[in-house]
């Protein structure tokens, strides 16, 4: 009977709370939100970049495990001859064009890098591969406020052990400069921010809930079902909506300031106007953190980081990828706040 339960609950093609089914409840812009707590900040913008250990782990593990993501190459109209001289060791250029040329799909327009290429690649080359930005963040507590002291360890005292907020509370007190990196993400994203996994599946949907509790995504009763050739990590659209609809409630960001933690929800909301809402038009989530920044993973691809950006560049990214996207805000209600989730599911360590 519980599995059957539990399955009934993942074909609900409609989303059950009153509040979502209200198409005039969206918010159709994110200059339309009350930012929450404004912080003196510093923002020095860094280029991550896929180190060379990863691009190896998932160029020799793809092939025995389809969890973890191939490295496929995209031509992009270039000569194969021109790839190779851009990525090759030198004196290597032809012995990589040759393994390029013998790999290349049927397409003709990618080819998916291989253990021989490893070969007669340049390293310092291969990491240029994927890029992503990151706002590297600094916190000036010599200008911090008494007031806004007390505003952000009450907004954050949901998200961190007591010994965790005794130390920020401690560095706070003696005005220390704080890395935002290290100091202000909880356990989950402190410890990938700036990072590439090599499977295929943790999400940004996964992103935004380990952010609340890492145990949230990964209980079982909770993170159903088990995509093939995906990590157990990722968060399929309708589990998503079952724990929002479970534990968070909606914010009227136009009215309510956000507060650290507050997952944005990015929709697709089809022109068919008699179409009831439903866990289909689910497309992004990220989590506000203060000022105008967020945190969040771009994809469920391993091609994607976990990074700090602002509300201005996950609008701009998702209004151009959806058109005409909708926002709804949503924040983990009382009664679930202090609640921990057992985190029951094996094979987690992914990052």
């Amino acid at each position: 009977m519980p599995t059957l339960f539990l399955l009934l609950l993942i074909l609900l093609p409609t989303l059950a709370s009153a509040g979502i089914q209200r198409r005039d409840s969206f918010i159709s812009s994110i200059y339309q939100f009350k930012q929450g707590i404004q912080l003196p900040l510093h923002s020095k913008i860094q280029s991550i970049s896929m180190p060379l250990n990863k691009i190896r782990a998932r160029v020799l593990r793809s092939p025995k495990d389809p969890r973890v993501e191939k490295i496929v190459i995209k031509t992009r109209g270039k000569s194969l001859m021109k790839i190779s001289e851009q990525l090759a060791k030198k004196g290597h250029t032809i012995y990589l064009y040759q393994e390029i040329k013998n790999a290349l799909h049927k397409n003709k327009k990618e080819f998916t890098l291989t253990p021989k290429m490893l070969k007669h690649a340049d390293e310092r080359r291969l990491e240029q591969l994927y890029t992503s930005r990151h706002h590297r963040l600094k916190l000036n507590t010599r200008r911090l406020s008494s007031r806004k002291r007390m505003q952000l360890l009450h907004e954050l005292k949901y998200f961190f052990d007591v010994k965790s907020l005794h130390r920020i509370r401690k560095k706070l007190m003696l005005k220390k400069s704080i890395d935002i990196d290290k100091d202000l993400l909880p356990s989950f994203a402190s410890r990938v921010v700036r990072n590439y996994t090599i499977f295929r599946g943790p999400n940004c949907f996964h992103a935004a809930l380990a952010f609340q509790d890492p145990g949230l995504p990964r209980s079982s009763f909770l993170n159903v079902k088990e995509e093939v050739g995906y990590h157990r990590a990722m968060i399929n659209h309708d589990e998503l909506w079952r724990v929002l609809d479970k534990n968070f409630y909606t914010v009227q960001p136009s009215i309510s300031k956000l507060k650290f933690g507050d997952i944005i929800v990015f929709f697709r909301i089809p022109t068919d106007r008699e179409e009831i809402p439903n866990f289909r038009w689910l497309k992004h989530t990220a989590v506000y953190l203060f000022n105008d920044y967020t945190f969040s993973k771009g994809s469920k691809s391993s091609n994607s980081p976990y990074t700090v950006k602002t509300l201005a560049q996950e609008w701009e990214t998702w209004k151009r990828l959806l058109k005409s996207p909708a926002i709804k805000v949503f924040r983990r209600s009382a009664r679930n706040l202090n609640k921990k989730h057992t985190a029951d599911l094996q094979d987690w360590l992914y990052w």
